[in-house]
């Protein structure tokens, strides 16, 4: 085989493997935060409402625009975002071999992978496979189309633009094209934004280009982020996209480190099974990264960006460290390379050798146990279930039927809890801007006038259903309030197992 037939070989490979794995995905039903922004797409695109100004949203809007993108395109939104989701995801693995490869072939990863086009290729190509893998997994819900899943695509573009060229070759033109590609990333999620500090950084060769070079990167970051607000602006509310994703997301932020070392721990422990030896094989690979005189700074930075990203927030849930997976990925294949005499990492000794074996193998036996009940669950439900273990997420679809039979398309759904999914699912406008309830149950900062707006979404003559999901606090005013007019104005409905449905009394 030709050089050039191998490499494209173990590009077509990976993104075969990336496709294979992510067919799990396709009948997944809409966990919370997708159903969010679906909801938001759906009622933007129907003219009901604009984000941020007539419905509460703290993240950035492309999430959002990906949903509607699927909306037009397929007559099942719901499926729509998953084949996107499954393209994206394909073409995130592939772009991730063609870097790692290019890489190691300017000999950013060793000598010994510069000089040896097999083992280069294959590294690369072994790197996308496991990554394919991580990236279409059930314990990190990396197999969901959350915000986190579509940032690793535009983030391999800064980090080709930023660490390919030699470092004395880095022109204002690529700082500026690196940035634009974080902000797209950040316009999925804000915590990508610490990439324009922390690439141009750690491409530096000579001393004083630091601030220019982060001078253009944020600059070229700000672009899409301007068109963004641009957009709003023109629709009544550039102000509102300004409050919601600088002001009140800061706020939430800092009101979730109550607590976030607990939360830290839980989550470690959670996905110690699946990441530790994969992190131990991650450290072995760095080591021997540094003493083959590859470069450690491009992944350094990108695992930087991924640990402030996971941590940023001090909530900790599993999708979070979606961004650390695919360089996990690779630095874990770097590691196992050891075993093979050629490759960096190498030793005469067994006991390296041995450990290098052990931790392979813990790898994939606990990737077997957590993600191979994804191929034998019959349908979409048990599916669904298997990667959340959240009995709304599963409910939703059945909920929104009944909702759909009992309220009229003109009137508008009361949710009390935070299954966002139940206003796309049911094709029924929210009473109120509040999709979640945490501004109200203290998970969340409070908004200006928002109990009042609650309430009377709750009794006004325009809501024809209520849901509730989540348990009402006696103890506290408003959720008595609340209860109370439930009881008076709804008869309550209990044969849909986690929620209580509520038909307005005519």
């Amino acid at each position: 085989m030709t050089d050039r037939r191998r490499y494209w070989a173990w590009a077509a490979g990976a993104g075969a493997a990336a496709g294979l794995l992510r067919l799990a995905s396709l009948n997944l039903f809409l966990d919370r935060d997708e159903g969010e922004y679906a909801t938001l797409a759906w009622l933007w695109r129907s003219g009901a409402g604009v984000p941020y100004r007539d419905y509460l949203e703290q993240k950035p809007p492309l999430s959002v625009g990906m949903n509607a993108l699927a909306q037009a395109l397929s007559s099942d939104g719901v499926f729509g975002l998953r084949c996107l989701s499954w393209i994206w995801g394909v073409a995130t693995v592939v772009a991730l071999y063609a870097l790692v490869e290019a890489m190691a072939r300017r000999g950013r990863m060793g000598w010994r992978l510069q000089r040896d086009i097999r083992l280069r290729t294959a590294l690369a190509g072994c790197g996308a496979f496991v990554a394919a893998a991580l990236l279409s997994d059930a314990r990190t819900q990396s197999l969901a189309a959350n915000t986190e899943t579509w940032q690793t695509l535009p983030l391999l573009g800064a980090l080709a633009l930023l660490f390919l060229p030699e470092p004395r070759d880095l022109k204002p033109r690529n700082y500026v094209g690196a940035g634009v590609l974080i902000g797209v990333a950040a316009l999925f999620k804000q915590t990508a934004g610490f990439a324009v500090f922390l690439l141009p950084l750690a491409c530096q060769e000579r001393k004083g280009r630091l601030l220019p070079s982060v001078a253009w990167t944020v600059l070229g970051a700000l672009a899409p982020w301007a068109g963004a607000w641009e957009i709003f602006h023109l629709n009544g509310a550039g102000l509102d996209f300004l409050q919601c994703l600088l002001v009140y997301d800061r706020a939430y932020a800092l009101q979730s480190w109550v607590g976030a070392a607990g939360r830290a721990v839980g989550l470690g422990m959670y996905l110690a099974p699946l990441l530790a030896p994969l992190g131990w094989l991650a450290f072995l690979g760095w080591r021997a990264l540094g003493r083959d005189r590859g470069s450690r700074a491009w992944l350094g930075a990108w695992l930087g960006v991924g640990f402030c990203g996971a941590a940023a927030a001090g909530r900790y849930y599993p999708h979070y460290v979606i961004p650390l997976l695919a360089p996990l990925a690779l630095l874990g294949v770097l590691g196992v390379a050891g075993l093979k005499t050629a490759a960096p990492g190498w030793s005469k000794r067994r006991a390296p050798r041995a450990l290098r074996w052990v931790l392979a193998a813990a790898f994939a036996l606990s990737y077997l146990l957590i993600d191979g009940p994804l191929w034998t669950a019959p349908s979409g439900r048990e599916r669904t279930w298997t990667v959340y273990h959240v009995r709304s997420f599963v409910q939703a679809p059945l909920a929104a039927e009944r909702l759909r039979q009992r309220c009229p398309e003109e009137e508008k759904l009361f949710v009390w809890g935070n299954e966002a999914e139940l206003f796309y699912l049911a094709q029924r406008r929210p009473a109120t801007r509040f999709l979640f309830v945490y501004p109200f149950t203290g998970e969340a900062p409070v908004w200006p006038g928002g109990e009042d707006e609650l309430l009377n979404g709750l009794m006004g003559p325009g809501t024809g259903a209520a849901a509730v999901s989540q348990p009402l606090d006696p103890s506290d005013p408003l959720q008595r309030e609340v209860t109370a007019g439930l009881r008076a104005q709804y008869d309550a409905d209990s044969s849909i197992h986690a929620f209580i449905l509520g038909v307005r009394r005519k």
